[in-house]
């Protein structure tokens, strides 16, 4: 039989980075002109090499310690000439918002404030901090998909994962019905077939770490934005 390929990327590496460095203070969150920074950039460089360099859909989210998954948040890969890449794109989004998983080492409040101090008050890490304890990411590639394809297609995704950080929800459109059940079945065989046994060390960590303070599924629901095509 013909094993499938994983299409998972665990961010247990990342926390790991983050736990060691936790005590340098402002630089460690800073990517660039410092030697943590750096590290981290490698890091995420090398964790994101088995990720296709194709168009398609990935997921951020977590298995709790009753191994339910919990989808966190949608994205997409091929709706602009610099963002064609699935490798490309998650590894962009690990560097750039790296908030989420240093908010493991340090509160809410200090993250938001180090953001502060390092930018100047120009940006705001309010978006990555709704990815705070996501532990995977899984990917579909969807080779030969158009980029306006990809945009409808997302919109159905959203609508049926229900991710928790996604807070636009355009509403979906009949036409691209099929792709996008068969993408979501992609989705569902892989969180079955990746579900643990029983909770990771990392899965632990993390609910210990945040206990009743997770995301939970729909969460925030007056937040989303709906748009219509």
């Amino acid at each position: 039989m013909k094993e499938h390929p994983r299409k998972v990327l665990s961010l247990s590496p990342l926390y790991d980075f983050v736990s060691k460095h936790g005590s340098v203070g402002d630089d460690a969150l800073r990517l660039r002109g410092t030697r943590v920074g750096t590290e981290y950039c490698r890091l995420c460089d090398e964790i994101t090499k088995p990720v296709d360099e194709e168009p398609g859909f990935y997921l951020w989210g977590r298995y709790d310690c009753k191994r339910y998954w919990h989808s966190i948040y949608l994205g997409k890969a091929g709706y602009k000439r610099d963002k064609t890449s699935l490798r490309r794109r998650i590894t962009e989004e690990l560097k750039d918002e790296r908030a989420f998983v240093w908010r493991f080492v340090y509160s809410e409040a200090d993250v938001l404030e180090v953001c502060r101090r390092i930018h100047g008050g120009k940006y705001t890490w309010r978006r990555p901090i709704r990815k705070v304890a996501a532990t995977e990411i899984i990917w579909i590639p969807g080779p030969g998909l158009s980029d306006s394809r990809i945009r409808m297609i997302e919109a159905d995704l959203i609508e049926a994962l229900s991710p928790s950080a996604n807070l636009v929800r355009p509403a979906p459109v009949r036409n691209v019905q099929d792709d996008a059940a068969r993408i979501f079945a992609q989705f569902r065989e892989i969180i079955h077939r990746n579900r643990p046994d029983k909770p990771s060390k990392l899965q632990r960590r993390v609910e210990r770490r945040f206990g009743a303070n997770l995301p939970v599924l729909g969460e925030d629901s007056s937040e989303y934005v709906t748009t219509a095509h």
